[in-house]
């Protein structure tokens, strides 16, 4: 028993991160109260086919849709909850569900506004309002506020952000991380090559697509960008979409680059392509940054006292170091010599000395090592 109420104890442990990231829609925000509970519902996004929008939401990690009706003086107003697995995947709901219609609002970093229906991203979560006709700006501010208590901090991708900047249409951003998305947008744009690239892209591999519409003159083109973990990956994956366009141009006229990480590829209509498709790859606001982290130490000289009381410190130590082995040495010596004469140190049969001639006496080397007087 003991063993599995400790076991429940770390499930609940482990588990309550992501039960505090769950989001839920309010009983009431503004002058708007719940009509009925929150319900799951299966995710039905006007127009848009059925099975088109569950594969793309399924791509980006959906959770579960809730949905609730709200009541305010007469007026009914319908929210739905898409709950996605993190930010990142809410950020392609939202690129996905959102029209060219709809305008950026100031109701959060990303919120949409259009005639009758608002998307606001939370988090790891989606909220679309429809029925705006008796709902104020400060009732959706509320709703956003209510929201935010409970959204889940995760820093966005930062993909979103290397689009260029110059004759980009606004609205027509989409954040893919999937083949169906990028299925779904080249059906949207009319562009078939698009669709080609679905398998091509390496979805698979952890890459991530952004897309977006320019108008640079008269002409309207498509920059996509792909991002993957690694250089070595995306320059493995650029051979692939070479080969997936070869029938829209040859790969030395592609106007597709490679940076680091990212692939940038510009898809225009043939007529004053090459130069709008360069200033549009110019355009491209991606840096690489190479870092090596590592432990700093700061170098500093000690006070001159303390390094020269160190020098003399040091000195007397090598000199009774070399005072010791001296006096061992030649200790040795002389005990050996005490001890075994002639045995081990100056044995006369190994001794050479070399005579001058000076003096007509022989040399006897026992004259030089005997511990005795030869002459007495």
């Amino acid at each position: 028993m003991r063993r599995t109420l400790i076991f429940a104890s770390l499930l609940g442990l482990c588990l309550a991160p992501a039960l505090r990231a769950q989001q839920s829609l309010p009983d009431h925000f503004g002058s708007w109260s719940a009509s009925a509970p929150a319900a799951k519902t299966a995710p039905e996004v006007p127009g848009k086919p059925s099975g088109e929008a569950v594969a793309v939401l399924q791509e980006a990690g959906l959770d579960g849709v809730t949905r609730r009706a709200y009541a305010s003086s007469g007026s009914t107003l319908t929210l739905t909850l898409y709950q996605l697995r993190d930010p990142s995947g809410a950020y392609a709901a939202f690129t996905y569900l959102r029209t060219p219609e709809m305008a950026d609002s100031d109701l959060a970093e990303y919120a949409a506004v259009g005639r009758d229906t608002a998307l606001i991203l939370s988090g790891a979560s989606l909220v679309e309002a429809r029925g705006l006709a008796g709902a104020s700006l400060a009732d959706l501010r509320e709703l956003v506020a209510a929201l935010a208590r409970t959204a889940d901090k995760t820093p966005l991708p930062p993909i979103r952000g290397y689009l260029p900047l110059r004759g980009k249409l606004g609205g027509t951003e989409k954040y893919l991380l999937g083949p169906a998305g990028l299925r779904a947008e080249a059906a949207a744009l009319g562009k078939p090559e698009i669709a080609a690239l679905a398998d091509k892209a390496g979805f698979a591999s952890g890459a991530e697509v952004m897309l977006a519409r320019y108008r640079i003159g008269r002409e309207e083109s498509v920059v996509l960008l792909f991002e993957y973990p690694t250089p070595q990956a995306a320059g493995l994956h650029q051979k692939h979409i070479e080969a997936a366009l070869s029938s829209v141009a040859p790969p030395a006229e592609l106007p597709l680059r490679r940076k680091g990480s990212l692939l940038s590829l510009v898809l225009a209509p043939a007529a004053g392509a090459p130069r709008g498709s360069q200033a549009l790859l110019d355009g491209v606001r991606y840096e690489t940054n190479v870092t090596w982290n590592e432990k700093s130490q700061t170098l500093t000289d000690a006070p001159w006292p303390v390094m020269v009381v160190n020098t003399i410190l040091g000195t007397g130590v090598i000199l009774v170091v070399a005072i010791v082995f001296g006096v061992a040495f030649g200790g040795l010596r002389v005990l050996t010599k005490l001890f075994f004469p002639g045995k081990v140190f100056d044995r006369a049969s190994q001794m050479q000395i070399l005579q001058l001639g000076i003096n007509s006496k022989p040399i006897d080397s026992n004259d030089f090592y005997a511990s005795w007087n030869p002459r007495s």
